[in-house]
């Protein structure tokens, strides 16, 4: 790969120095992905941003995780929740996937699990990442939420935390959940030697909480007719929700995003441009982290991508005196790590409130939890007459991305959709 003299200097730098030159200049620096057309987006890559060059500072704070964590928890202790495999996301919109990719198979019997993974512990094994003082890892959404954690544990000398999360969603599920944060919560009392404050503990909530009802708002508003197509920048919210979910600018952040949408859909409305004569698509699962005109290949007059099931939410309300037993709920809820036949309900659920003619997944190799489903949700949406398309490909490994082979199944796709 082709790459110009400032970017080679840049990989070349310690993190810490390129995430402050990153931190300082990164509006000047163009993006791996499509142009971005909402503001707040500025907004997204400084908080992103400066959370990573906060975690270089401060490595008596940083706490390594892996996505679906609840980050309330980690700001109530006043620590920087940091994700492998966001950071395995970002560092790959830079280049850093394939030396993070060598390592890691270098160091693991099986190279076939998901790449986020196998990037996170490369980077670890690199030195890429902020030194924590403690690694999470939780039986949540996949088996590569422990076996990571524990491998990068190894990697660093680290002390390893885990959180026990119920698969089943029931009456004894929750109280479960709820014991088992308050042992973690002893965990990183002994790990931080500090106690938890509740006061601190109730502020988070809240504005998880906050943050909670903001997006639910903005899923309501992209509902209508004139509401814009934000697929390129919504799929970043997602990271958003997962790293700041409990702090003021996670809530700040939605809160903004709430407010461009809104301005954008009234002067849609004023236009009269309508998406009701469009086919509508809803999107499974995440995307390429590297330069690709994937996403222009869905662009045009006769079609839109409404809504990204990553963003769907369905936490109950946060009580900020229950704090326990509401991070419980707002955990369990999450429908990825349920059974198949929730995660088919909630497809379908999404098909119906955005109006939607057709699913696309593009499904990331190595990926089980998601592989192993795509022929029974192909099946269940080609009953209920809602067109699917599969795109097997990485999102991080741009080596595996077939760009002419993609496209041609997107525009036979497409082409079918119209007619």
């Amino acid at each position: 790969m082709n790459r110009s003299l400032p970017h080679r200097l840049l990989m070349r730098m310690p993190m810490k120095w390129l995430f402050f030159i990153l931190k300082n200049f990164h509006r000047f620096i163009p993006n791996s992905q499509d142009n971005t057309s909402l503001k707040v987006m500025n907004l997204y890559s400084k908080l992103v941003i400066d959370n990573t060059y906060k975690a270089f500072c401060s490595p008596n704070k940083v706490i390594w995780t892996t996505i679906f964590l609840p980050s309330e928890i980690l700001y109530a202790f006043n620590l920087i929740p940091f994700s492998m495999e966001l950071a395995s996301g970002m560092l790959g919109e830079i280049g850093f996937t394939q030396n993070a990719l060598e390592k890691s198979d270098s160091l693991c019997d099986s190279t076939d699990f998901c790449t986020f993974h196998r990037a996170s512990l490369g980077h670890v094994a690199n030195g890429m990442l902020p030194k924590p003082i403690g690694i999470i890892s939780y039986n949540y959404i996949c088996n590569n939420n422990v076996q990571t954690p524990k491998k990068c544990a190894a990697v660093v000398n680290k002390p390893l935390l885990h959180l026990d999360v119920p698969l089943e969603n029931d009456n004894e599920a929750i109280p479960f959940l709820a014991s088992g944060i308050r042992n973690f919560v002893k965990d990183l009392e002994n790990l931080t030697k500090s106690k938890l404050n509740p006061e601190k503990l109730r502020e988070v909530v809240i504005n998880a909480e906050k943050t909670r009802k903001i997006i639910l708002k903005i899923n309501d508003l992209r509902k209508v007719e004139f509401a814009p197509s934000i697929v390129t920048e919504a799929l970043n919210f997602f990271v958003i929700r997962n790293i700041f979910t409990g702090s003021q600018e996670g809530v700040v952040f939605f809160q903004k995003l709430y407010e461009e949408l809104l301005e954008i859909t009234e002067k849609i409305r004023k236009l009269r441009i309508s998406n009701k004569d469009k086919s509508k698509i809803i999107w499974l699962e995440y995307k390429p982290c590297y330069k690709s005109e994937f996403f222009n290949l869905f662009m045009d007059k006769d079609h839109e991508i409404v809504f990204e099931e990553m963003n769907y939410i369905e936490w109950p309300e946060l009580n900020p005196e229950e704090p326990f037993e509401s991070l419980a709920k707002k955990i369990i809820s999450c429908h990825y790590n349920q059974t198949g036949e929730k995660r088919l309900s909630i497809i379908e659920k999404l098909t119906d409130d955005y109006k939607a003619d057709a699913v696309v997944s593009f499904s990331n190799w190595g990926c089980r939890r998601n592989n192993l489903l795509i022929p029974t949700i192909k099946k269940r949406l080609n009953d209920k007459g809602i067109s699917f398309l599969n795109i097997d490909s990485d999102s991080l490994d741009p080596t595996v991305y077939m760009h002419g082979q993609i496209k041609t199944r997107i525009e036979a796709f497409m082409e079918q959709l119209v007619h």
